[in-house]
């Protein structure tokens, strides 16, 4: 479950809603979120707490071979168009219970945003020491052609271009991830990303992303540079 705050100096509605927070899995009971939040464009605080809690099962294949119950965490660099993962903790075997917790929070002043999270990731195993693996995020934003960035009900939008020509964001961010713990070695992630973005409409954008990784697993050290560019629809 989630809970978040915010406040926007402008007419606003509180919103609470009951159901999943963040991605669930059918094991996970769901939880409540609480927003205050407004509508539109403007100046933004928003302060955000998560909590879910996940109980994974076993499962028999079509052989009738039990598996037990497992959990996994790894990433991709921030890179959304690879398959590559530096950074994997492998299966964590008799997984009882995964409790996820995080934190959040975005501020918007006209055309310049900054928006930031931590997040932590706990497996309880059957017989074996619990596991954490953590990461966080920090994303700065500057909109050249004036515009802000749209926020509602405690989500943030595609930007509405003002001009025929479209609107232009400079977008850079910073994100790290740590899943060593103990006697498991999933490996340390380093991203630095600096992307363009242009947005025609609302529902359609050019993407031009640089990101610098460094990560580090088991004694073996990486640091690709990938560039990246994409069209996006969005509806």
């Amino acid at each position: 479950m989630g809970a978040g705050a915010s406040a926007v100096p402008a007419a606003g509605r509180r919103l609470w809603r009951q159901g999943p927070a963040g991605r669930q899995s059918r094991h996970d009971p769901g939880g409540a979120r609480g927003v205050d939040a407004g509508e539109g464009t403007g100046d933004v605080i928003h302060l955000g707490v998560a909590y879910s809690q996940e109980n994974p099962r076993g499962y028999s294949d079509g052989r009738d071979v039990h598996h037990e119950a497992s959990a996994r965490l790894r990433a991709r660099p921030e890179a959304g168009l690879t398959d590559i993962r530096y950074v994997d903790s492998g299966a964590l075997v008799t997984a009882d219970q995964i409790r996820r917790t995080g934190l959040e929070g975005i501020w918007i002043r006209g055309p310049f945003s900054l928006q930031a999270e931590a997040l932590q990731a706990t497996v309880t195993r059957k017989g074996l020491p619990d596991y954490t693996g953590s990461g966080q995020y920090a994303m700065a934003s500057w909109v050249l052609t004036g515009e802000s960035r749209p926020y509602n009900a405690g989500a943030v939008a595609n930007i509405k271009p003002a001009h025929n020509y479209g609107a232009v964001e400079l977008v850079a961010r910073y994100s790290r991830l740590d899943l060593d713990d103990g006697s498991i070695l999933g490996g340390r992630q380093h991203d630095l990303t600096l992307g363009a973005n242009w947005y025609l409409t609302s529902h359609f954008k050019f993407q031009a992303n640089y990101v610098k990784v460094d990560a580090s697993r088991r004694g073996v050290h990486s640091t690709p540079e990938i560039f990246e560019l994409r069209a996006q629809m969005h509806f």
